[in-house]
Formats: C-alpha cells, sequence, structure tokens
C-alpha cells in the first residue's frame, strides 16, 4: 500500500510539473506605450562660462556666478607647489567652484550630481604643475567620489563606495553610500604617488591615488563623520588615521592596511523620556577630529575631538588615552532624541586651533544647535602641557550660522593683539551684513565690519518641514589668505550663508571683490541677439527689499544668454556703492526699438533711489539706455538738469512710461514721474530733457507745460478711449486714480476714489487685451483696519470688482480667456486662504459687467489645508498657481487645472499622493471633472493628512508632439522633495483614471518659472525652459528618451525574463520600477525579472549625470493559456487516467482477496 501511495505521489508530481512552467508569467499580450522622458533637474552650473551638454538631459548648462549654498567648508591653498596663486574651493550644494583670491574671478566651475560634502587638496599627479583636488559629495547614484585636475576641473576618476544597504522594494542589497570625509594618505600603494582615503556611511576605504583602485576598507558599527591623518603610529613608515563615529567611538586605524590600532568610547549615551515609551537612550557622535602638537611628550601629534556632549577631550594618539576634557557647549531645551547628520537638532560643536602670540595653543570652538533657538557659544581654550582650560565663554550671540574664524596679529593704540574676525552675519535694516571684530585676549568688540548684501534667500524658504535637511557645515566662515592689497596685514575672506563670498581688506573692512550667490531669477525671451537663428534670453537676477513680498522686486542685475549654448553675451549692473544707493537693484526695464543701429532692439533701464538715502543732489536715481547687442551703457541721465530744481526729491524717480515721439525724431520718448508730483519728458533717443509738468514750481521752470497736482505712478494704457493720442493712467499722492489725456495732460476724462482709503501706488496690476482694446488695472486700497483689491474698467473708470486683500494676498489673471461666450476675455481671481469676507478657491470674473460666472472652492473636507504655506510661496514670488487648458468636457468652455500633494504630520504616517485635477467652469459651481495621479493617492485611515496645492501649474501647449496638452506641475512628494512633472493630458480617460505613462518627463527640483515654448525659436522651439530656486537656467532637451529594445523569455520553467533598453544619453544609472515599485537600479542596459502569474507594468527610468530623468514603459499581462499548457494537460490527464485506474484496480483487487479468498485448511 505505501508503495503505491508513492507511486500515485509521483504520478501528481509529473501531472504538477507541466503547470510549474505556468508558474511563472505567461504573456498573452505586451503593449510598450511610447517613450516617455522624465526629469530629475540637479546641478547646473554658475558662472560665466557655458557648457555643451554631451550627456542628454539639457540643451546646455549656463555658469554664471555662485550656485546653491555652502555644503563644506571652505579651502584655500596654493594652485601650483611654487606657492605663487592662492585660491579657495567652494563647496556647493551643486558643484566645486575654485576662485582666484586676489580677483574674485571663478576660474572653473565643476557640476557634482550631489552636494559637495569634502575637499580635500593633493599635490600635482598629471604633471601640468597645478595641485589636483579631491572630493566627496552625496548622490547615490553617480560616482561621489571624485579626483580632478586643479587646471581646469576636469575629471581625471571616480569612485563608487558600496555596502548592503536597505532599500525600500529592494531589502538588503548593495548600493552606494553618502561619503562624508576624505583624506590623502601616504603613497600606501607604492606607485609613486599618494593615496587616498575616504569615509562613507560606516565604513572607509583606502584608494590608489593613480587609479581610484579600492586597497583596503574598514568597517565599523556606525556612520563615521570626521576624519584625521596622524603620525605613524605603528612604525610601519605610514601616517595612520583617526576616525570619529556617530555611536561615540574613536578610531586608530593603520592606514597600511585598515587594521584598527585601538578604540574608545569617546561619547557617552545620552537619556530622554519619551511619552508611552519610557526612559530611551540615544547615541551621541564624535563630530570633530583634529591633530594637535605633541601633548603627550612622545614625539607624535595627538588628537583633538569634539563630540555631541558638548565636550573637547585630547587624546593621546598612540593609544588612545584621555588626556584631558572640559565642557565648552550645553544644551539648552529638551534633550533631543537621536540626531542625524542633517538633522536641524543635529548637535556639534567645531574646533579651530588658532595663532595667538598671547595664547599659544589657543583652540577656539563653536556650538549650534536649533534647540538653542538659534544662538552660538564661543568658548576659548588654552593648553597647559596636555590640560585644556577655559578662558572665556561668550553665549548666546546673535547667530546661528558660524562655522568657521579668523585670527591673527594686528596692533592698535594700545598695543599689540590678537584680531579675531567673527563672521555673525547680522542683518540690519537696510540690508548690510553686520562683521564682529573681536579682541581674541578679553573677547571684547573691535570694529564691526558692513557688508551690502542683495541677495534674495529663495530655498530658505521651502525648507519649512520637520524632516528637512540641513547641511551642518552649512554656514558663515571668516578665512585668512595673503596680502594681495599692498597692506601689511592678511586679507579676509568671508563667507555668508545665502549671500555669497566677499574679500575684505584685513586693516579696515573695506570691500575689495564679491561674488554673490545666483538665487531667484527670472527669464524673458528676448531677441536674437548674436544672429545664430536662436532667441536669446533676458535673464533677472531678483531681490526683494521687504523680506519676500510678491509684488515688489528688484532687478539687482540684467543679463543676456545665448539660447544656442547658454553663453553669456552680457550683463548689466551697478558697483556695490551704487547698488546700494538704489535699494538693491534696478525698478524698471522697457524694451525700445533699435536706437543703435545694429537692428537689435535696446534697453532702458530705471534706477530707483531709495527714500531713506540722504545727502543733497547726491542722487542716484536715473535712466540708463542700454545697447541690447552688448549691454553697454550709451547714456545715463536724470529726469532732468539738476540744476533746474531744488530739492532732491524732485529728482527722485517713482515710475517711467512711454510716450508717443515728441520731438520729431521719430523715436518713442519717455515720461519720468518724481516726488513731489513732477513728471519730465526726455527724449528716449539722447535722454535730454523736452519738457515737464510740475505743481510746485512756477511757469518760468524751464520747458514747463502744464500744472498736474497729482504724479506717482504713471501708466499708459494706449489709446482706449478712441481719440487720437494715447491715453495715461495716474495713481496719484492724493490717493486718486485718474485717466489723463496726452495732448495737454489737463483734460482728465475720469477719476476714481475710494472715501477713507489711501491708494498704494506701488502695488498695482496692468494689462491690456490689444485684440478687444480693453485695459484693466487692479491696484490696493488701505485703511487701517482693512485692505482690499479693486478691477477697474479703463474705459469707464467704474470699478468691476472690490475684494477684500490686496494683492499680496490673491493672485488675479486678466484677460485670460472667454468663460461665457460673449467675446470677451474673462479675469480670474485667485484666493489661496479664507478671510471675513471671501472664501479659499477659484473665482472667474465676467471682464465686462464684474460678475461672478463660476467659483471652485479649493476647501476638501478630508484634509486638512495648509494654507499658511501659501504666504511661503507667495513671499518667494510664486503666482502661477493654476492654469487654463483647452475644454475636455464638449461644453466648449476651456477648463482649470491644478494640483495638489498629500502630506504626513509625522513620520509615522503613510499619506502620500500627487494630484492633478481638471475643473469644469461651465457652471455657477465649478466641478473637477478629471483626476489623474501622477503618485498614486494612499490616506492612513487614521490621519486627517494636510493638502499642499501646486505652487506652480503652466500649460506649455503639445511640446512633446504627442497631440496633447503638456503641462507643467511642481508638486512634494513623500519625502517633501519638490518634483517638476510635465504631464501629457489624455482627454480620453475617464475621472480618476490612473495612467503612469501621461508623465512625459521630470525635474526632481522645485520650478516656478518657465517661459512661453510658443515665443521660443531655433534649438529651444518648443522646448521647456525654466529656473530652479537655485537660480540656474534650464533648457530641457526633448530628445533625451530611454526606449526598451526587448522583453524575453529566457527560461520559463523558473519565471525568468530578460528586459533591455537604450537612452540617447552617456554615463545614466537605470532604474527598475515593477508595479510601481523599485526593483533595482543598475549601471547597466538590461535586468533579469522573475515574475509570477499576474498583470504587471515594467518601467524603466534611465538617469543622467545631471539627475535627468527619462523613462518608458511596459505593460503586459496573461490572456490566454497557450498551446503548450494545452499539450501539457491532455499529457497529464493521460498520465493520471491511465496510472490512476490501474493502481485503482491493483488496491481493489487485494482487498477483495482479502475478504473473499478461498478457505484455507487450518491444521486442527
Amino acid at each position: 500500500m505505501v508503495g503505491s501511495l508513492k507511486k500515485l505521489l509521483l504520478i501528481l508530481l509529473l501531472f504538477i510539473t507541466p503547470f510549474s512552467s505556468l508558474l511563472p508569467r505567461i504573456i498573452g499580450t505586451v503593449t510598450v506605450s511610447p517613450p516617455a522622458i522624465a526629469r530629475k533637474a540637479q546641478p547646473f552650473s554658475p558662472f560665466e562660462q557655458s557648457l555643451p551638454s554631451t550627456e542628454g538631459g539639457v540643451l546646455w548648462e549656463s555658469i554664471h556666478e555662485l550656485s546653491g549654498d555652502i555644503t563644506t567648508p571652505p579651502v584655500v591653498a596654493y594652485l601650483t607647489s611654487a606657492e605663487d596663486e592662492q585660491v579657495v574651493f567652494l563647496g556647493t550644494e551643486v558643484g566645486l567652484a575654485l576662485i582666484a583670491v586676489s580677483t574674485g574671478e571663478i576660474s572653473w566651475f565643476h557640476n557634482t550630481p550631489g552636494a559637495v560634502l569634502s575637499i580635500t587638496v593633493v599635490s600635482d599627479l598629471t604633471g601640468d604643475s597645478v595641485n589636483e583636488v579631491f572630493l566627496t559629495h552625496d548622490s547615490q547614484l553617480f560616482n561621489n567620489t571624485e579626483l580632478l585636475s586643479g587646471l581646469d576641473g576636469s575629471l581625471l576618476w571616480s569612485f563608487r563606495p558600496t555596502q548592503n544597504c536597505w532599500v525600500d522594494g529592494l531589502g538588503y542589497t548593495s548600493q552606494e553610500t553618502k561619503s562624508w570625509s576624505s583624506l590623502v594618505l601616504d603613497d600606501i600603494s607604492s606607485d609613486g604617488q599618494p593615496d587616498f582615503l575616504i569615509t562613507s556611511y560606516n565604513a572607509a576605504f583606502a584608494l590608489e591615488g593613480s587609479t581610484g583602485k579600492l586597497l583596503w576598507s574598514y568597517f565599523a558599527s556606525d556612520d563615521l563623520w570626521s576624519s584625521a591623518l596622524l603620525d605613524d603610529i605603528d612604525n610601519d613608515g605610514f601616517s595612520d588615521v583617526a576616525l570619529g563615529s556617530q555611536d561615540g567611538y574613536l578610531f586608530a586605524l593603520s592606514a597600511r592596511d585598515g587594521s584598527l590600532l585601538w578604540q574608545v568610547l569617546a561619547t557617552q549615551p545620552e537619556s530622554t523620556v519619551i511619552d508611552l515609551v519610557g526612559t530611551m537612550w540615544f547615541d551621541r557622535s564624535v563630530f570633530n577630529v583634529l591633530t594637535i602638537p605633541d601633548v603627550s611628550s612622545d614625539g607624535k601629534q595627538d588628537l583633538l575631538i569634539t563630540n555631541e556632549n558638548g565636550y573637547c577631550i585630547i587624546y593621546d594618539a598612540m593609544n588612545g588615552e584621555s588626556l584631558s576634557r572640559v565642557k565648552v557647549y550645553s544644551r539648552t531645551g529638551e534633550v533631543p532624541p537621536e540626531s542625524y547628520y542633517g538633522s536641524q537638532d543635529f548637535y556639534n560643536v567645531v574646533a579651530y586651533p588658532l595663532s595667538s602670540s598671547s595664547y599659544p595653543g589657543a583652540i577656539l570652538t563653536v556650538g549650534r544647535s536649533s534647540v538653542t533657538f538659534g544662538n552660538s557659544s564661543f568658548t576659548l581654550l588654552t593648553l597647559d602641557g596636555d590640560e585644556l582650560s577655559i578662558e572665556w565663554t561668550s553665549t548666546s550671540l546673535p547667530s546661528a550660522d558660524i562655522r568657521g574664524y579668523a585670527a591673527f596679529e594686528a596692533e592698535d593704540l594700545t598695543g599689540n593683539y590678537t584680531k579675531l574676525i567673527t563672521p555673525t552675519g547680522t542683518e540690519n535694516e537696510n540690508n548690510i551684513r553686520e562683521i564682529e571684530v573681536r579682541s581674541l585676549e578679553n573677547n571684547s568688540i573691535v570694529a564691526i565690519w558692513e557688508i551690502p548684501v542683495f541677495c534674495s534667500s529663495f530655498s530658505e524658504n521651502f525648507n519649512f518641514m520637520e524632516n528637512s535637511f540641513t547641511y551642518p557645515f552649512r554656514g558663515n566662515y571668516a578665512l585668512l589668505v595673503d596680502d594681495f592689497n599692498g597692506t601689511s596685514s592678511p586679507e579676509v575672506l568671508i563667507y555668508l550663508t545665502n549671500a555669497g563670498l566677499f574679500a575684505l581688506d584685513g586693516d579696515t573692512g573695506e570691500e575689495l571683490w564679491r561674488q554673490t550667490l545666483v538665487q531667484k531669477v527670472s527669464m524673458e525671451a528676448f531677441t536674437d541677439v548674436n544672429k545664430d537663428g536662436t532667441i536669446d534670453l533676458l535673464r533677472k537676477k531678483l531681490f526683494y527689499p521687504e523680506s519676500f513680498q510678491q509684488d515688489y522686486y528688484l532687478y539687482s542685475e540684467l543679463a543676456v544668454l545665448s539660447g544656442t549654448t547658454g553663453e553669456l553675451l552680457w550683463n548689466f549692473s551697478l558697483p556695490i556703492k551704487e547698488l546700494a544707493q538704489i535699494g538693491g537693484g534696478f525698478s524698471d526695464y522697457i524694451f525700445t526699438e533699435d536706437l543703435t543701429g545694429d537692428n537689435v532692439s535696446d534697453l532702458w533701464v530705471v534706477a530707483q533711489e531709495g527714500d531713506e538715502i540722504e545727502g543733497l543732489l547726491d542722487n542716484a536715481s536715473k535712466i540708463y539706455l542700454l545697447d541690447g547687442t552688448t549691454g553697454a551703457v550709451v547714456w545715463e541721465k536724470f529726469a532732468t538738469d539738476p540744476s533746474f530744481v531744488y530739492s532732491k526729491e524732485q529728482l527722485r524717480i517713482t515710475s517711467v512710461a512711454t510716450i508717443h515721439d515728441q520731438n520729431g525724431d521719430n523715436v518713442t520718448d519717455l515720461l519720468v514721474a518724481c516726488e513731489r508730483s513732477i513728471v519730465y519728458c526726455m527724449s528716449g533717443l539722447t535722454g535730454e530733457p523736452l519738457w515737464n509738468l510740475s505743481r510746485e514750481v512756477p511757469s518760468f521752470f524751464p520747458n514747463y507745460r502744464s500744472f498736474i497736482p497729482w504724479a506717482s505712478t504713471i501708466i499708459n494704457a494706449g489709446n482706449i478711449l478712441g481719440n487720437e493720442t494715447e491715453d495715461f493712467i495716474f495713481i496719484g499722492d492724493d490717493s486718486k486714480v485718474r485717466m489723463v489725456d496726452s495732448d495737454n495732460f489737463s483734460t482728465v476724462f475720469w477719476e476714481w476714489s475710494l472715501s477713507d482709503y489711501w491708494v498704494n501706488y506701488r502695488s498695482y496690476l496692468f494689462q491690456r487685451d490689444i485684440t478687444e482694446n480693453v485695459s484693466c488695472l487692479v491696484f490696493t486700497a488701505n485703511r487701517p483696519e482693512s485692505s482690499h483689491s479693486i478691477i477697474l474698467n479703463l474705459t469707464s473708470g467704474e470699478p468691476l470688482l472690490i475684494a477684500e486683500g490686496d494683492l499680496t494676498q490673491q493672485i488675479y489673471k486678466l484677460f485670460v480667456v472667454d468663460f461665457n461666450y460673449d467675446g470677451f476675455k474673462d479675469h480670474i481671481l485667485f484666493k489661496p486662504y479664507k478671510t471675513a469676507g471671501l472664501d479659499a478657491g477659484i473665482y472667474i470674473i465676467d471682464s465686462v459687467t464684474g460678475s461672478l460666472l463660476s467659483y471652485y472652492s479649493l476647501h476638501k473636507p478630508q484634509y486638512d489645508t495648509n494654507t499658511w504655506i501659501f504666504e511661503q510661496f507667495f513671499r518667494a514670488g510664486v503666482t502661477d498657481f493654476f492654469d487654463v487648458i483647452d475644454d475636455m468636457d464638449n461644453d466648449a468652455i476651456p477648463e482649470l487645472i491644478l494640483g495638489y500633494s498629500i502630506g504626513r504630520y509625522n513620520e509615522d504616517e503613510e499619506n502620500q499622493g500627487m494630484v492633478i485635477e481638471i475643473i469644469s467652469p461651465g457652471t455657477f459651481k465649478a466641478e473637477m471633472i478629471k483626476r489623474f495621479e501622477i503618485v498614486k493617492e494612499e490616506i492612513d485611515q487614521f490621519s486627517r493628512p494636510p493638502l499642499y496645492i501646486a505652487p506652480f501649474v503652466k500649460n506649455l501647449g503639445d511640446i512633446s508632439g504627442d497631440g496633447l496638452s503638456d503641462i507643467l506641475v511642481t508638486l512634494m512628494d513623500y519625502n517633501y522633495d519638490f518634483v517638476s512633472s510635465i504631464v501629457s493630458l489624455d482627454p480620453n480617460l475617464e475621472k480618476d483614471e490612473e495612467d503612469f505613462s501621461l508623465l512625459w518627463k521630470q525635474l526632481e527640483l522645485p520650478i516656478f518659472d518657465a517661459l512661453d515654448p510658443t515665443k521660443l525659436t531655433g534649438l529651444l522651439n518648443s522646448k521647456l525652459v525654466c529656473t530652479d530656486y537655485f537660480g540656474r537656467v534650464i533648457p530641457v532637451d526633448n530628445a533625451f528618451e530611454v526606449v526598451i529594445n526587448s522583453f524575453e523569455v529566457i527560461k520559463k520553467a523558473t519565471g525568468n525574463y530578460l528586459i533591455s533598453w537604450e537612452t540617447t544619453a552617456d554615463s545614466v544609472i537605470s532604474e527598475v520600477f515593477l508595479n510601481g515599485l523599485l526593483v533595482a537600479i543598475t549601471t547597466e542596459s538590461e535586468y533579469q525579472l522573475f515574475l509570477g502569474n499576474e498583470a504587471y507594468n515594467i518601467s524603466i527610468v534611465v538617469i543622467d549625470p545631471y539627475g535627468i530623468k527619462a523613462y518608458t514603459q511596459l505593460f503586459y499581462k496573461v490572456d490566454h493559456f497557450n498551446s503548450l499548457f494545452v499539450v501539457w494537460i491532455i499529457i497529464g490527464v493521460v498520465l493520471v487516467s491511465y496510472f490512476g485506474l490501474k493502481i485503482i484496480f491493483k488496491v481493489k483487487k487485494k482487498e477483495d482477496l482479502t475478504q473473499f479468498g478461498p478457505e484455507i485448511n487450518l491444521p486442527r
């Protein structure tokens, strides 16, 4: 019986065998989606040069000034072994810059896929007499350890540190890890060149200097933040290495082979009580590891460390014995939980050995933590033998950002002292950053140096989430460099976070040069300046003088970039002192016809002096005419001859408008309004005064024309009243708005005012619909208890709408599209948050009657709408929260489009989602008719998740060439990182239908400004040209794509399939997704999949070295069984039937013989 059952089991296995090949996926139909492209925008460079893109993500990268804030301490070094040229290396969020110390010019900029975390200069390795530079950065896709040529920043070799790491969807796999620090070692490989060491995650890797080949590795129990080069403590002929870890250990390793020489616990864990959990213990890290002169009298350098407990400790480098310790900083507030590199509460103390005749062996420390409410604490330590002692401590200084000092010997009336440069960077009311100069001996303030800074920190406004990343070494630095100004003292370099690098005279603090950060910029299509067939771009560097206020900003620089190469064709700014006089930037610019005879449009630029500037007739308010080809100043003029006026206010410009030719030279002229209600007319060609309007001067005033008792803001409204000349709007300092005939400026067609309100003449929006010859003006009217925005019909002077809230609280789009078939384009009001009289939502307003046509509420009851975030976007000048697309519901009315992200309050929640909504305004209460999920919405059942409206939505038209509208939308992902996606919307998809093939491109950086592709020509025709919050111009290459070449079965019996692909870019990283889950990260262009019996969506994502993504998808499913399956079923049935019946017969036969067998004669 047992044997028969074995046979039956065998037969069953034989029967199952045919089916085993079907347990994996059997393909019935395969559908390959059209190639899709996505982009991860990262590093595009910053200074005055451009590089052609050879790797496919961007058409070109424009390098102009510094881009990205620093993420590692600056390094001052000599460029050559002759030590005849000093340079400074700045590592930023997007690359490494080499700057000449004597001139401030950027020699080269090396783009990196991640933020630079360490910089090490090494002697010449290539024979060009120029020292090289070794760096690490935090990319986890592309090789994050690089050796660069010091001559031009070109890559010599790179290394990819890998370890087994947990990745969602992949589990524990070999992945690249962030590299924290770097060192130059002795020649341990004996090839005649020094070698290198890096720390990455919890490992140290020794690399061969000539090739980057791995020599040895050492693995610790936690992250290794810092490293230092020791003397040879194991007597093998090579200098050794000290390392500090996150879990508080200090190590010494043999540089020759990485063996452990000694290890000590240098930082004690800390405890805190957590509700519902109890007492928890957290590791505290060793942060700084430095070598100091021998204090243990063994002939070897010793070690100084700082730790997260606030201690400075000296260790004997030979054996790890603790020699002295002192607490230099005490945390205030609650003890935070375990911190990590980049968390805002990453508690760290940095130590700086100083040179001082008063204090030999002096060490200055600074402690900083967000728990201390942004204050810094300084402590001066001295060494007496091997004993550390505190000389003085200064706490609660008004800075959270000091990361480095400079000190040198100086002399004053009282004698010699050590001058300590403390880059507090405190900002006063006039955009001045203060640098404290102190005496090291008594910590007294000797002087205050002032640096005018006209930069608006754009990225800082979006670092608002609890898990936002902060680089521990980001901050203010003071660095000593050799004297290049002809004085006896060294000069000082000051780096101020979110501002830039400034060179100051070491004696006086006078500024010698500056390299400021490029941050908030906007772009405009200009003209084909260099006649190469592609339109060139006007790039405007913005400065917000009153923090961030979206309706008031200045242009600190104007520049023209080649649309073909990104090359800087010209730029225009003013010397820093003149820039300070006009408040940090130009108030306006106006395109004019070609006035210089080179067939290129020129520009008038307006410099408007600030009200707080004093000094009689020392006036900075001017009009400049710039040559559009070169940017050269053709002329610069005051509004009139200064000798004609008796007060400075009569020359202080408030606004400028064009006017038709007034002097018969066939050139448009200018009206210039100044304070005291004076209006001057200037020749547009020469800048010479033609005539004026005034209320204060007598009739014999030169070129006097007529009396106008109001003139603060002048707007040329065009000929909208039907007469023969232009009509002008005057927003007066008497809080009235008037329409005036330009024939004699005495005919007032209408005037408007609102009782008890004063009109903000600086806050307005004017727009004209040329096709219908109608215009509208939106402005703010205020009174102490309230503000309102008013839309005026400029033909009648009657208000169309009076809405609660000023222009900084809502967004108006005028003359958008015709929503009600009356032949006139209507207006849209976007109200981001509710006020007393107006709910949050989108309002469509009839441009003829001012009546409300349709309304869509932003409120969603299942979410908690974070209205406060809108202020962050507004203050950064973001206004494109929605856009309009063609009709998608067949009612002949265009639709609205907006997006939103789903957030989470804490790390425990699983909320996520990136959604686009199509809104139909065909009824009074607009309705959502379609909804597309870029990231599928998932809501924690116990959560009421926060809702974040997309801060940027723009209809780009059909730039992908697929016949669909392409929408650029900026949203936040699960980790609160901004992602900008281009989505091709298919109107045939049903509401809530999810189709990931809609995503065409993606940029993993926030994009808040993009040019209209229809206005671009040549190489840029139908391309996306946008800017990010690092101030970089990004022209995305449509041709960058990835295509699946094949999908084939390798071995059906194991469910093993091979997918291969190709891309137009070189040096890419590929990611493979299966049903939205990451299953592989690879440098290859093929991958083996093991698939079961279900439907699949395979996505191939290719990322180029700039971080740009391109992707495509393959959908497939089992539709039917194949012929092989049928054959195996038949064979299985036959086998089971034959052998099964045979066994059953045999079993039954045996049972019958037992029960009914013949009688047997048994012995009696």
